[in-house]
């Protein structure tokens, strides 16, 4: 199959921040920089309402936990689990009256709704429940794809945050596993996505405020309804965002010491990218964007921008 250009503008989407856990300061001023840069070579950038990145989670926790984990973890064998996977696997272990329970609390005393969703959602199922689930991701499938790349946004692909923070310290994905699901949100809807880094970590920059934890972070979310899109409001992750940018709960305490995971002082430095979304079968945009982004940004020190890879390896060979 030959090649193809793409020499029109392009028309691209972004948004700063998904509203299941707010993306970090680094991460949002690394979107931010990549829609000037784009817009600066001619580009045409919109902000758009975020996908509902907890349902997109939710399903796919559904379809992933519906053996209770059985399949994947019996190649274990006698080794040990990863410690990563304590979240993950906690559901279908407990007894379903365990796991109700504690979604109850959840709801009532952290007011964290959509957590409890999530934990709720991760338990065997049945045959019949599989197949809702499956029905339901393909309808959330169908139905984004449409708003995104149809006559609703028309965009040639979307730019946001990768995950809602830069590296975080080891060991502390124990307790924090539910950050990806601004990676795997795009896994279930079948979209290529390709990775650019293009800033570092700034003590200064990046700080966060004395009152992020207090700030209205709820708004509005685009969600998938069988073959249409809703938008509706929803509040973000209250036990995640604690954990990630306060001292933590009991429940979620990713480090041995109850402070805040995303610190811009100790990240100092730490690489800060942006995912790029395509349609399903559009890779070779998805790779052409990430060469016009890259060519936009120009170069970036320590060591980003165009030729890097080839300086890297001429500067080592």
């Amino acid at each position: 199959m030959p090649a193809r250009y793409f020499s029109k503008p392009l028309k691209i989407g972004y948004f700063k921040s998904d509203r299941f856990v707010r993306a970090s300061p680094a991460c949002q001023r690394a979107v931010i920089e990549s829609v000037e840069a784009l817009k600066g070579k001619g580009h045409i950038v919109e902000e758009i309402t975020p996908p509902d990145m907890a349902e997109l989670l939710k399903l796919f926790v559904e379809l992933s936990s519906a053996d209770g984990y059985k399949t994947m973890l019996s190649h274990l064998q006698s080794d040990k689990q990863e410690p990563a996977l304590f979240l993950v696997t906690l559901g279908p272990r407990l007894p379903a009256f365990v796991r109700a329970l504690s979604g109850l609390l959840v709801r009532l005393f952290v007011s964290d709704t959509t957590f409890a969703r999530l934990f709720g959602a991760s338990r065997p199922r049945t045959v019949s429940e599989l197949w809702e689930s499956s029905a339901a991701r393909m309808a959330a499938d169908s139905a984004l794809q449409n708003h995104l790349w149809g006559q609703m946004l028309n965009l040639d692909v979307l730019i946001c945050p990768v995950q809602a923070l830069p590296a975080i310290p080891h060991g502390a994905t124990k307790t924090l596993t539910p950050l990806a699901a601004s990676t795997l949100a795009w896994n279930v809807v079948e979209c290529p996505v390709g990775v650019i880094p293009v800033t570092h970590v700034h003590p200064d920059k990046d700080a966060l405020p004395a009152d992020w934890l207090e700030q209205v972070t709820s708004g509005p979310v685009i969600r998938p309804l069988r073959d249409d899109v809703v938008e509706v409001q929803v509040e973000p992750s209250r036990m995640i965002e604690r954990a990630v940018y306060g001292s933590g709960t009991r429940l979620l305490q990713p480090l041995d010491e109850p402070v805040p995971v995303y610190d811009a002082e100790l990240m100092k430095g730490l690489p800060v990218g942006v995912q790029i979304v395509g349609k399903p079968w559009e890779d070779e945009k998805v790779i052409y964007v990430m060469e016009v982004l890259d060519e936009a940004l120009g170069e970036r020190k320590p060591g980003f921008g165009p030729n890097a890879n080839e300086n890297w390896k001429a500067s080592k060979f």
